[in-house]
């Protein structure tokens, strides 16, 4: 349930004090804060942002904590009281919608300034952080890419078993985190985390968890055929044998390396979005960084440090189907932010991400469209067979993997007992392997503040999405200018809307999971 917080009249005599407040009217100076608060505050998410793009692009060491200190002024409870004053005096809808995004966003920048510091941390440790192997040392951030490169089993067995000094410093950093973010919380009146992140992904969990308890259920038999069929497939190792340092493999799907070259990324993607009326070499504000670093952050990344006027991407492109999902994925966020038509702080920066992640997951999964396959990327007789049915369980593994980090994250942020058992209990079923001890210990690195609901929404409603545009522009709709201006006319609207609210516009109704369903059902049997 939704929580409203009413500091601005006090603790003692709650009630009698806020109705006697809102007879009130903002004064002018209240009112000069408001607009000093979201100039300042866009000026801090710009910073960060860069910061985060040139720590991720250059390896450079970030400078969180600095500079959440720096912009400190912005998140004191004063702040909050004025933005909570004015949010339960307007009668505009729109400007209520604005100031709620408004005061999550400062409730969760007063912790962060105190709680800055653990970033930072994390952030140090992982860049510096080595693996030893025998006489080998692998950067810990390269860590995915050499496991999906390494054809040694027993080899990928000690790489992963590696990793544990690193992540027991990791865990004692998110140890100190979560509990100082507690405690900051109860200021507010939250009780824990989960509390005020159900404020902040505008999400009900109760109702989300039998949403995510349903999806397990209802794809239990599909995924666990194609498991039985992939993990010896793409692994050489038996469902019962498979282990967590087998993933790699699994994942990377290296007999299709030769459709997708690191070299024709850039160029592929250029050609999609001309199919739908986008010349991405004449969009000026965008900036993409392909340059090869030994520092650089592999994994491709967006950076809207001023929407519409400076987006970044950071890739460093390695081939597969995978490093095309990312770069797809970022090129998805890239486009929305670029054709954003909002004015002000909160509709463009602030909000739920669901939204945001749609549209990046349309422009991921074109690459498991059959008929965009062969007409982009060659793919002909089997191969393509195989890989849309390999895909489907991809996409299943990611999904059903995310309604468990949710189940389980559920229980992270409200201290629940027994987390290490509880998170080997909620997820082991879901993926249908053994767990080891080294996939137990990470428990505490398990919880992404709930992002897991934003991913999951998205999910679903990109199959929504797709299906309508399918509907309306053809199966070939990212061939379709019109396509391409009517997807125009959603990016232009920024971060205003909810999830749910994009699914009324769209025509859909409410997110549902049934189409992703269908779709990757479909997609199973494709070939068959």
């Amino acid at each position: 349930m939704r929580k409203r917080l009413f500091f601005l009249c006090g603790v003692a005599v709650l009630f009698f004090l806020f109705s006697s407040c809102a007879q009130q009217e903002l004064t002018q100076g209240e009112l000069q804060k408001l607009d000093q608060l979201r100039a300042r505050s866009f000026e801090y998410v710009k910073e960060l942002l860069v910061d985060y793009f040139q720590a991720d692009a250059y390896g450079e060491e970030s400078h969180y904590e600095q500079i959440v200190k720096k912009y400190k002024d912005i998140f004191d409870k004063e702040n909050i009281q004025i933005v909570q004053k004015a949010m339960d005096l307007t009668t505009d809808p729109i400007e209520k919608k604005k100031l709620d995004y408004l005061r999550v966003y400062l409730v969760d920048g007063y912790v962060s300034q105190e709680t800055a510091k653990y970033e930072d941390m994390m952030n140090k440790l992982n860049a510096e952080a080595v693996i030893f192997v025998g006489k080998d040392t692998i950067p810990y951030r390269q860590y995915g890419y050499v496991m999906s490169y390494e054809p040694d089993r027993n080899k990928r067995e000690k790489i992963s078993y590696a990793r544990i000094p690193t992540i027991d410093k990791q865990k004692a950093i998110e140890s100190e985190r979560m509990a100082k973010t507690d405690s900051m919380l109860t200021e507010f009146g939250y009780e824990n985390q989960a509390e005020f992140l159900e404020d902040y992904r505008l999400a009900d969990f109760d109702q989300f968890a039998g949403v995510c308890q349903s999806f397990i259920k209802a794809t239990d038999s599909l995924y666990f055929e194609l498991f039985k069929e992939y993990a010896p497939k793409m692994t050489g190792v038996s469902v019962d044998d498979f282990r967590s340092w087998d993933f790699s493999l699994l994942w990377r799907g290296g007999m299709f390396d030769k459709y997708f070259p690191k070299e024709k990324l850039v160029s592929r993607m250029k050609g999609t979005l001309m199919g739908i009326g986008i010349d991405m070499d004449q969009q000026d504000a965008l900036t993409l960084d392909t340059e090869e670093r030994p520092k650089k952050q592999p994994r491709a990344a967006c950076y809207p440090a001023s929407i519409p006027h400076d987006v970044r991407i950071n890739v460093k492109p390695i081939g597969g189907h995978d490093d095309y999902d990312a770069f797809f994925h970022e090129m998805g966020h890239a486009q929305h932010f670029l054709h954003s038509k909002e004015e002000g702080f909160e509709f463009n920066y602030l909000g739920n991400n669901t939204v945001t992640e749609t549209y990046a997951f349309l422009f991921e999964y074109l690459i498991e469209d059959p008929i965009y396959l062969k007409e982009k990327f060659n793919f002909t007789g089997d191969d393509l067979n195989e890989f849309i049915r390999y895909r489907s369980f991809i996409r299943l593994l990611q999904t059903r993997s995310y309604c468990a980090n949710f189940l389980f994250e559920r229980l992270l942020y409200t201290d629940a007992p027994n987390l290490m058992e509880e998170y080997v209990n909620i997820r082991q079923p879901v993926l249908g392997f053994t767990f080891a001890r080294i996939d137990s210990i990470r428990y505490l690195l398990g919880g992404d503040n709930f992002y897991s609901v934003d991913y999951l929404r998205a999910w679903f409603m990109e199959a929504q999405l797709k299906k309508m545009l399918k509907e309306k522009y053809g199966e070939r709709w990212y061939d379709n200018p019109e396509a391409g201006e009517y997807l125009r006319t959603l990016w232009a609207t920024g971060s205003r809307w909810t999830g749910q609210e994009m699914a009324e516009f769209i025509g859909v109704g409410r997110i549902d999971y049934a189409a992703l369903k269908e779709d990757l059902e479909w997609k199973a049997g494709y070939g068959q």
